[in-house]
């Protein structure tokens, strides 16, 4: 039952109508515990219902609202292979044309929909099976469509179970006088400096928007204050662990020079350059805590190497963490040819494997070899940080493709040792001003130039209708006996989520290519399958 005392910022939700213990119980699983926490739930979009149209003059990607008649009612009746729902399907027309409305595990809605009916629909058109579709749209009858378009921006949440979008933008507009109650929490002075509005205006604007000029104000103000407290923090605790952590010594007398010797292929100028800025680090009685960025195809991994080869030299361990096992084995293999496939009395470097395909009784021996301190360097994926993995004398860790790790398991794998050195390597295109925010904890280093005969690597956007040009190209590659390969965000068709995004899985772009370029061999590859069929696939891409 709602209270009938003022509501207060620490207020928990509970005291919301329409929010009983259920609803709480979903809330706090959000984060969402009392009033100020729902208020600092900013919508995800926004839909500006303004934007009315006939259904002849729909846009993909274009939201857009349109009233229409409901002509025919089809699906949610049974399953698909696989378990899932035949979605709900409406045909409905209006005086310029016919369009189709999908609900996914749409049974639920089955009688709301009336053949003859009319109704108003919001939502982004999509281009799906040779037309436009609306997947998922808002909707009301049209007896109600004067109040359905009555609100010019109406705030999207994001949700979870047993909460729905009517619930949310009934809370939020029943705590809207809070917004006037929040402590400003900048200065006056860089409100001024930064053209800000108050934090009264942000709050107010952010959920129920007046205009567009208002809502960007709002966002403006909002984002520069969460990047400034998260900046903040990290140089806070960037700080704390110059003067808190104090890490290992590596003696000086293992030099740049020496790692030229040891490489069969000359260092460039920005490799030198940021392989004498990870030595200093190394050698001063901090805890190293540096970035590499450097394009693909930069040298990031000799960087790495030097690293390692003087933690070595210096008599401490090191473990290099890579995101995927088929990074991780293609770091091993390099590694391995360089320095570990020798004579035991004259390889550099005891290195050995580790990820979750590795049998359990070769597990063990690798464990005991690197408790032991038998293994100079471990490699390995997301295994290494498993509680039962122990190092005699960790001094340095390296996780490759730092975006795909979090700061926390940067720590866990650090944790193995005694404030051990910490180098992280990033291809992902960063400006130095947003790697400052995101990686405020530690020093950047950026290799700027390629080794000799790498080509730069060129990056183009192309819209999904040209998708079939793209195809044409790699086809002309392909043809010339260039190699290929295309990646995908799934593995199996997931018809919600492709539906959602136009996203493709890996299955039906093999079946489509391999007809496509069936002059040519098309292979697949992914996560879920067996190690000894990935390491056949990726050997045979490989040698061509």
């Amino acid at each position: 039952m709602a209270s009938r005392e003022p509501l207060r910022t620490d207020a928990p939700v509970a005291c919301l109508k329409g929010a009983g213990p259920k609803k709480t119980a979903v809330l706090a699983s959000m984060g969402i515990v009392c009033l100020e926490d729902l208020l600092r739930y900013y919508p995800r979009s926004w839909e500006d219902r303004r934007n009315r149209v006939s259904i002849r003059n729909l846009r993909e990607g274009e939201p857009a609202g349109f009233t229409a008649t409901v002509l025919s009612i089809s699906g949610a009746t049974g399953f698909m292979p696989g378990g899932r729902e035949t979605p709900l399907l409406l045909r409905v027309e209006d005086e310029t044309g016919r369009l189709d409305v999908v609900f996914f595990h749409g049974r639920y809605l089955k009688n709301t929909f009336q053949v003859g009916a009319r109704f108003s629909f919001f939502g982004t058109p999509q281009l799906r099976k040779g037309g436009l579709q609306l997947i998922h749209p808002d909707f009301a009858r049209a007896e109600d469509m004067e109040r359905f378009f009555a609100v010019p921006i109406l705030p999207v949440y994001g949700l979870r179970a047993g909460i729905t979008m009517k619930d949310m933008r009934g809370w939020q507009e029943q705590i809207r006088p809070l917004a006037a109650s929040l402590m400003e929490t900048l200065p006056l002075a860089t409100l001024k400096r930064q053209s800000l509005c108050g934090a009264d205006f942000a709050f107010s604007q952010i959920h129920f928007p007046r205009s567009r000029d208002g809502l960007r104000a709002a966002k403006y103000r909002l984002i520069f204050e969460e990047l400034l407290i998260l900046q903040t923090g990290l140089f806070r605790l960037k700080n704390r662990k110059q003067w808190e952590k104090k890490g290992f010594s590596f003696p000086a007398d293992f030099e740049l020079r020496h790692v030229s010797a040891l490489l069969p292929w000359t260092l460039t100028g920005a490799q030198a350059q940021v392989i004498q800025e990870i030595f200093r680090d190394m050698e001063a009685p901090l805890v190293m805590n540096r970035m590499v960025q450097g394009d693909v195809g930069s040298g990031k991994t000799a960087v790495a190497m030097a690293a390692i080869l003087k933690a070595s030299a210096s008599g401490v361990q090191s473990a290099l963490m890579a995101p995927t096992e088929i990074l991780a084995r293609q770091h091993y293999h390099e590694f391995q040819w360089l320095f570990g496939d020798m004579q035991a009395d004259e390889r550099l470097l005891r290195i050995d494997f580790l990820s979750s395909s590795v049998r359990a009784a070769e597990r063990t021996e690798i464990l005991a070899r690197l408790a032991a301190g038998e293994t100079d360097l471990l490699i390995g994926t997301h295994a290494v940080l498993q509680p039962d993995v122990g190092f005699q004398n960790l001094g340095l860790v390296v996780t490759d493709e730092q975006h795909r790790f979090g700061v926390g398991q940067r720590i866990r794998l650090s944790k193995k040792g005694k404030q051990p050195d910490i180098l992280v390597m990033t291809a992902t295109p960063i400006p130095r001003t947003l790697a400052f925010i995101l990686y405020g904890d530690l020093d950047i280093s950026i290799i700027d130039t390629l080794p000799p005969g790498r080509k730069p690597v060129r990056t183009k956007a192309v819209r999904p209708d040209r998708r079939n040009k793209v195809y044409d190209f790699v086809g002309g590659e392909l043809k010339k006996g260039r190699q290929a390969y295309i990646v995908a965000p799934l593995i199996e068709d997931d018809e919600q989520r492709r539906a959602a995004a136009e996203v493709r899985s890996a299955e039906s772009l093999y079946r489509e290519l391999s007809d496509r370029f069936s002059f040519c061999r098309v292979a697949l590859l992914h996560g879920a399958m067996k190690q000894k069929d990935k390491e056949e696939i990726m050997g045979s891409f490989a040698a061509g």
